[in-house]
């Protein structure tokens, strides 16, 4: 997709003062350190696990980012939009008094008729470093890290289909009173069950394994792992016969019909859960003193479980792990 409109604006607000906020009054040009700027703050929100997923309930659509999109979806004016926002942002912050100290990016992306809008919240670190003079400095930048929050909002799924959840939003962390403000500020709703919802489809995925040649099992697991994976990484929902079609070595129309009864009624679109998914290749526990984790593909095959002795037998272990043990029973 490429950069529509971006602008950035700022917002302070200390224990007991009043919100001040520095406005831009125009977009910036989409160049060279705009791309990476996007694009580092772009993989920071798609990379975490927190991100969730809903909609714009029919209760919440005077919420003022919906208002506000729908007046842009007319008059497409996103300065103005942008704005409009910061300044109800403000008005909802007022009332709590809430700590912040941040740089605020709206983005809008285009790919044909699909628009994307961003609105993605970053505070301040402070770094050190030694000038030319061998003098410590200090600079003020951006933490793209877990501090960062914002949601994403996919303006084609909202304005037309509403086949899946349009709304991916990165909470504030740590902070109930600032992340209530934004849920009033965005409107966010309706957030989907992702847990649930993988895992009924990767049971699925698992009871379909049982019509898959035994030598092709391994790789039709991973291969359809390796897809929700790379989607759920884009943000992006999987499509059965998207998927159907990716994996090699089965009957893709036999494997969407046999799905069809593992995803939601109506919806072939599906938004995945990274930590499940992880889970179905890879089993792993960790205890103080113990780490065990181990491909699935290895359950049966080199690992072996014992569920009335709750114990593991591995055949043949990890070389380094193997030449450990020998140096310390030598020792």
């Amino acid at each position: 997709m490429s950069i529509h409109a971006l602008i950035t604006h700022h917002i302070r607000c200390e224990a007991g003062a009043e919100t001040s906020l520095t406005l831009a009054s125009e977009a910036l040009p989409c160049d060279e350190q705009a791309t990476a700027l996007v694009d580092a703050l772009k993989n920071s929100f798609f990379s975490r696990l927190t991100r969730e997923h809903g909609s714009f309930a029919s209760a919440d659509e005077t919420a003022p980012l919906p208002r506000e999109l729908d007046d842009y979806t007319r008059h497409q004016d996103f300065a103005a939009l942008t704005r409009r926002l910061m300044e109800d942002w403000k008005t909802l912050l007022d009332r709590d008094l809430q700590d912040i100290d941040a740089g605020v990016v709206f983005l809008a992306e285009t790919n044909g008729e699909q628009q994307v809008f961003y609105m993605l919240v970053a505070g301040y670190k402070t770094a050190f470093s030694i000038g030319p003079d061998l003098a410590i400095e200090t600079t003020r930048h951006l933490d793209l890290g877990s501090a960062l929050f914002g949601i994403k909002v996919d303006m084609h799924e909202w304005l037309t289909a509403r086949h899946y959840a349009y709304l991916s939003l990165v909470p504030p962390r740590s902070n109930r009173k600032l992340a209530e403000g934004y849920t009033a500020l965005t409107g966010f709703s309706a957030g989907l069950d992702k847990t649930d919802t993988t895992e009924a489809f990767l049971a699925g995925v698992e009871a379909f394994a049982k019509q898959v040649d035994q030598d092709r099992v391994d790789s039709y697991r991973h291969q359809v792992v390796d897809y929700c994976a790379q989607q759920e990484q884009r943000d992006a929902p999987i499509d059965l016969q998207e998927l159907s079609r990716s994996v090699d070595g089965i009957d893709g129309d036999r494997f969407s019909r046999f799905m069809a009864d593992y995803t939601p009624e109506r919806d072939s679109a599906l938004m995945m859960d990274r930590r499940s998914l992880r889970r179905y290749v890879k089993f792993t526990g960790r205890e103080k003193d113990l780490a065990i984790s181990f491909s699935s593909s290895q359950l049966n095959s080199r690992v072996h479980y014992n569920p009335d002795k709750d114990t593991l037998s591995i055949d043949g272990i990890p070389r380094t792990l193997r030449e450990q043990l020998l140096r310390h029973l030598n020792q």
